[in-house]
């Protein structure tokens, strides 16, 4: 790792290596000082190197009867100055995003700075929720950390969080992470006392949007369906309308059978809030098989036109086409999505099945292997 380091003392893997080496020997001062340099040389930039917090605190100061700086990233312990540990797997799911727990410390740091500036009293002088009071008045459960870890999960094991060195180490961790909470969810009794725990919330807080939406989500979770509706129908009298609780209810409504007027919520919402794709899946859904998957083609196929470049769009018009049998169509559409995303699953799966059925497996094959290409440390 030295030679490396004096090889390349601005290549950030190499000096990202010199500090985990320097971190397993214990040495805390000096892996930070190589962590810190392995950021300021990092070409895919997601977190603030010590120039940018430096002028962000210059700003600060320079301006402090409108400006109150809450330092995150030295109270974190995210600073180079400090001789500590840097915070790890107790605030963060990797180098980037924080977890419940991160969170909360920023919050915390947040709401004392507010309420210094607020009531005059000094940060310590409030009496503050504990990181479990806060999750309980929250409603943060099981149920909610396994909904985290499942979007980290989709989020880091695509580029570029797959070509960073501790790629292996960080995926090991959330899947294991993911694991151990969806089985506790199994147990018997679980599932229900996380939306107990969430009704009791709302019942504390009954004109909380957030929670009408979560308590929503849960209980049609557990095939509440009835109830989920009339919690999703609360919420439109507390917040404007979203695409989001459209989207919602749209679902409920086709799972308690009311499909046309799911439909309806839906090209309304489609119309209103064309980006918000989750809309289209839906849709898809509702008229696939039967006598209006007709009517699906001709929407998709005038929406492709507007939207090109959308995949989930073309996610949508692809399968409504293979249903219909016309193969060839379908699988144009696809293609054009393995144009943009070489390792597209929903689009890969389908098209490797089919063309090895058909024989075409030297087109297969180079399918798979632009999407190795792309994405080499892909577990699919």
């Amino acid at each position: 790792a030295r030679q490396a380091f004096r090889l390349a003392p601005h290549d950030p893997q190499a000096v990202f290596l010199m500090a985990r080496l320097l971190e397993e020997t214990g040495d805390w001062e000096d892996a930070r000082n190589h962590y810190f340099e392995a950021l300021r040389w990092d070409a895919l930039r997601f977190r603030a190197d010590a120039t940018i917090n430096t002028i962000i605190r210059d700003v600060a100061r320079a301006s402090p009867e409108w400006t109150r700086l809450v330092d995150a990233a030295e109270a974190l312990g995210m600073d180079s100055p400090m001789p500590t540990a840097l915070p790890g797997r107790e605030s963060l799911f990797e180098h980037v995003h924080l977890n419940w727990e991160g969170n909360f410390r920023l919050a915390r740091l947040l709401a004392g700075a507010s309420a210094e500036l607020l009531s005059g009293r000094a940060n310590g002088d409030t009496d503050w929720l504990t990181v479990d009071a806060c999750a309980d008045r929250l409603g943060f459960t099981d149920a909610g950390r396994s909904m985290m870890l499942m979007s980290m999960d989709g989020l880091t094991s695509r580029p570029p969080f797959t070509a960073q060195m501790n790629y292996g180490v960080d995926r090991t961790w959330l899947l294991g992470e993911l694991a151990m909470v969806n089985g506790r969810l199994a147990e018997p009794g679980r599932l229900a006392a996380s939306v107990e725990q969430v009704d009791a919330a709302l019942r504390a807080r009954p004109d909380d949007p957030f929670l009408h939406f979560h308590a929503a989500t849960l209980h049609a979770q557990t095939g509440n369906m009835g109830r989920a509706l009339e919690l999703n129908e609360r919420l439109g009298r507390l917040e404007p309308p979203s695409a989001e609780r459209a989207v919602q209810r749209a679902y409920l409504l086709a799972e308690l059978g009311r499909r046309d007027d799911a439909e309806a919520v839906l090209l309304e919402t489609a119309e209103s809030s064309p980006y918000y794709f989750q809309t289209y899946g839906l849709l898809g859904a509702l008229w696939s098989g039967g006598d209006t998957i007709d009517r699906g083609l001709g929407y998709f196929s005038a929406l492709v036109d507007r939207m090109p470049n959308s995949p989930g769009v073309l996610h949508t018009y692809a399968r409504l086409l293979a249903e219909n049998g016309d193969w060839t169509a379908a699988e144009h559409q696809w293609l054009k999505i393995l144009e943009m995303i070489p390792d597209d699953e929903g689009a890969l799966a389908p098209l490797i099945d089919r063309w090895v059925r058909d024989g075409k497996r030297t087109e297969a094959v180079d399918l798979m292997q632009a999407a190795f290409d792309y994405n080499p440390r892909s577990l699919a």
